[in-house]
């Protein structure tokens, strides 16, 4: 089964200070199958959302070189099909070494 759609991605970087930047997405989609799916009798179009923020902190507890980092995460596919419907999300901390 194929399907036909598009996806809508806008992206954001911000420097909130000398040592902090923000990172935004937000992705938007729709997609519409072109056939009936044989178990459920009916097309499994489906919409999707995402949201993630990305906060990064240069020279981590002042280690020059360490940048640490932190990501929210939400996620959401509506499907015509409801077995199919779909969230996610997630927190996430990390630390990045620059030489």
């Amino acid at each position: 089964m194929a399907f036909d759609g598009y996806s809508l991605q806008l992206s954001n970087v911000s420097a909130l200070n000398p040592r902090l930047r923000l990172a935004s997405n937000l992705v938007l989609g729709q997609y519409r199958h072109d056939a009936v799916n044989p178990i459920y009798g009916e097309r499994n179009d489906k919409n999707l959302a995402a949201v993630t923020l990305t906060l990064f902190l240069s020279d981590l507890f002042g280690a020059r070189g360490w940048i640490g980092n932190a990501t929210l995460a939400y996620a959401r596919e509506d499907n015509a099909i409801d077995f199919y419907d779909t969230t996610a999300s997630f927190v996430s901390l990390g630390v990045i070494r620059r030489f």
